[in-house]
């Protein structure tokens, strides 16, 4: 039999919303994460319905010196196609239509629950930024790390932007440094779609009690399509293997270093450095975005290094009206999506 108290709102949940004037209490969102790349993320829509094809160059024509009276060989580019794919969550809100009406706020109840939704698919969209493998589960995109993901150049060109910070174990954690832009690194969905979590109000239903009864619900269905895209893997830089547990010991990671050899892994140093949403700039194909993304582990110890009067690459800059931690000009933001229990990638 299925615990009712895991997938459905019982009386008690209803009790623990109810506030002394007898309506529904603002909730606080004490399990809700600082994951800063959502606000960031730019989005296009895919040019499939499936996702977004990609086409990149792999080779220029031939070029060389000629003499008079000599003829030229032509030649040609050479190019090679990829699809990024999207990937898609659902979720499903049954509230008891009789536990709803209790005191006479079912809509304001129904919002509360609904809010919760949405918190959670946005943590979740998080969390598959990094880590979500399309190869280990084809219902999902392919995240980050799965693209980052060794630091062998000889398995991979890839691996020239993944820099190793040594850690061993499975207490690593990483640093990831994305240059947001048209044709470099952004957020898709699917052709034809709609940008963001869709909502629907489902009509009241009787719905299985898991126990062979049914009663009349409300229902809400939430549902979001969306994947990652990586058209140009240079303008992407990870810093994996990075020990948690060595930070604040003698064999701690040099992160000042790992920051200026990231920074250095970008191709272009003619970058806009702008919000991401909410400017005026018309950027260019040309131009991008870089933010760096760490946890608040590792947070913790680069604003410990801010202390240090002899560091110039590293300050706190103030962003409308907020301090923001900076490399280089760079900011750097906090996602709790980033875990403290990474394998070494080797």
């Amino acid at each position: 039999m299925a615990t009712v108290g895991n997938q459905y709102l019982t009386m008690a949940d209803w009790a623990s919303r109810v506030g002394t004037d007898g309506g529904i209490d603002d909730i606080i969102e004490v399990l809700a994460q600082s994951n800063e790349i959502l606000d960031d993320l730019p989005w296009k829509e895919g040019n499939l319905a499936t996702g977004h094809k990609h086409t990149v160059r792999t080779g220029f024509p031939t070029m060389g010196f000629r003499a008079f009276y000599e003829g030229v060989k032509p030649s040609k580019s050479s190019t090679t196609q990829f699809t990024d794919v999207c990937g898609m969550f659902d979720g499903l809100s049954q509230v008891d239509v009789a536990a709803a009406k209790l005191g006479g706020k079912e809509k304001e109840f129904r919002l509360s629950e609904d809010d919760a939704f949405l918190v959670a698919m946005g943590q979740k969209l998080a969390g598959n930024l990094f880590y979500s493998n399309h190869a280990m589960d084809p219902k999902g995109f392919m995240g980050l790390f799965p693209r980052y993901a060794t630091i062998n150049p000889a398995s991979a060109a890839i691996a020239k932007n993944v820099i190793d910070a040594g850690g061993t174990g499975s207490t690593n954690t990483s640093i990831f440094l994305a240059g947001w832009g048209e044709k470099k690194m952004f957020g898709i969905f699917p052709l034809g779609s709609k940008a963001g979590i869709e909502v629907t109000d489902l009509p009241k239903a009787m719905v299985d009690d898991g126990n062979g009864g049914k009663y009349l619900a409300y229902q809400t269905y939430f549902s979001w399509a969306q994947g990652i895209a990586v058209p140009d893997w240079r303008f992407g830089v990870r810093i994996p293997n990075i020990d948690v547990t060595q930070l604040s010991g003698q064999n701690a990671p040099n992160l000042l270093n790992l920051l200026v050899r990231a920074a250095n892994r970008l191709p272009t140093t003619s970058r806009k450095i702008t919000a991401v949403q909410g400017s005026d700039d018309k950027r260019g194909a040309g131009a991008y975005t870089p933010v760096f993304y760490c946890n608040r582990t590792v947070r913790t110890w680069l604003e410990i290094q801010v202390l240090n009067k002899t560091n110039v690459y590293l300050t706190v800059q103030d962003v409308g009206g907020e301090p923001m931690l900076h490399f280089r000009g760079i900011p750097i933001k906090t996602c709790d999506a980033l875990l403290n229990t990474e394998s070494r990638v080797v």
